[in-house]
């Protein structure tokens, strides 16, 4: 079997040598999927390439890669088998196509920032560069929460019909998805980012050679609970707002702000080391959608940062305005971005915790 163009069929000759080899096992569970399948089809190459989180120790581990004639290369395949995934499953592969790519995410991000800047002006002309003791004196508070529902429920249903395809796609059963061991199991699998750990020697990136390391886990758990933190301070801050009837905007010392600033450094902190780690790894089909959503969330990070600077200056109204165009690209970018791997990858974990239960793929 010699290694062809097409990712898919790339994808099944990998998948048919790795079962029969087996070395990389104890890496992550990728390897321990493929043990209870014979044949694979286009559905379990889906399923083990978002199984796969990248961390590349598999490529150091095997003997079969470059310059060997079987020419196995699991990251760069499982790469560009995601990519399939995720224009394949969106609800438009040429939107999801312009979106994700760095021209389209910043003529949006541009767009986005040129249509709220106009509606700040309508409402409020030169008294935007006024004093403001309150966001809502700049954006009312109708307009930013029926235009943060609208955005959040358009999210969430595009997400939703790729996830539903993908699952039918994978052979799942829908009984699966009311699994709630499986999901319980899937969190803790997903929120201890237990597939980067190498086996325990960690991964081989950014270079893949001798010796493994953590960086990948800590960056990429940097990104993932410096998003949660500010996602967690907008949540809470509805409650205080809707709630508890505590008026905007906070003091410094609220939980709100001390989670918005906590997760927001946290989150650009995470963003620069995952840029840094890109540039000195071996390119893949997938790194110019990674950078795309990885700046658009740096800046959407760095922008409240400087709005929460700006308060009680006559820079909060255009900086506050500046923030939320970001937010609003943001919104209107995430179903067609690297955004979308957060529901491929849990439900792909999701099975495989399913399995484990299922088959013991691991050892108690």
């Amino acid at each position: 079997m010699r290694a062809t163009s097409d990712p898919i069929e790339e994808g099944i000759r990998l998948l048919m040598f790795c079962n029969a080899c087996r070395y990389c096992e104890a890496l992550c569970p990728v390897w321990r999927a493929i043990e209870i399948r014979k044949f694979f089809k286009e559905g379990d190459v889906h399923y083990h390439a978002n199984l796969c989180f990248d961390c590349r120790a598999c490529y150091y581990a095997c003997q079969y890669v470059p310059p060997h004639e079987y020419n196995l290369d699991p990251p760069k395949v499982f790469d560009e088998v995601r990519l399939k995934t995720y224009e394949g499953f969106s609800v438009s592969e040429r939107i999801f196509k312009f979106m994700s790519r760095p021209l389209g995410a910043a003529l949006i991000a541009l767009l986005s920032i040129l249509l709220t800047y106009l509606y700040a002006f309508t409402l409020l002309g030169g008294r935007l560069f006024a004093y403001h003791e309150e966001f809502y004196t700049i954006i009312p508070r109708e307009v930013l929460v029926a235009g943060g529902l609208v955005l959040g429920a358009y999210v969430i249903l595009v997400m939703v019909h790729g996830g539903l395809s993908y699952w039918r796609t994978i052979h799942g059963d829908l009984s699966d998805l009311l699994n709630l061991r499986g999901h319980f199991r899937a969190l803790v699998h997903v929120l201890a980012h237990l597939s980067l750990t190498g086996g325990g020697i960690g991964c081989n990136y950014p270079s893949e050679e001798e010796p493994g390391n953590y960086l990948r886990l800590i960056t990429h758990a940097t990104i993932f609970y410096g998003f949660a933190l500010t996602f967690l301070a907008t949540i809470l801050g509805f409650i205080y707002e809707d709630v508890l009837h505590v008026p905007s905007p906070f003091p410094l010392t609220s939980p709100v702000v001390i989670l918005g600033v906590v997760g927001g450094l946290a989150l650009t902190l995470g963003i620069v080391l995952a840029l840094v780690l890109k540039a000195k790894s071996r390119k893949m089909e997938s790194r110019n959608m990674d950078v795309s959503l990885e700046v658009l969330l740096a800046l959407v990070a760095i922008t409240g940062l400087i709005v929460l600077l700006s308060r009680g200056t006559w820079a909060l109204g255009p900086s506050f305005v500046l923030h939320m165009g970001l937010v609003l690209a943001l919104f209107i970018v995430a179903p067609f971005s690297k955004m979308v791997h957060l529901v491929y990858r849990y439900l792909s974990v999701v099975k495989y915790e399913i399995e484990n239960l299922r088959y013991k793929l691991e050892m108690p």
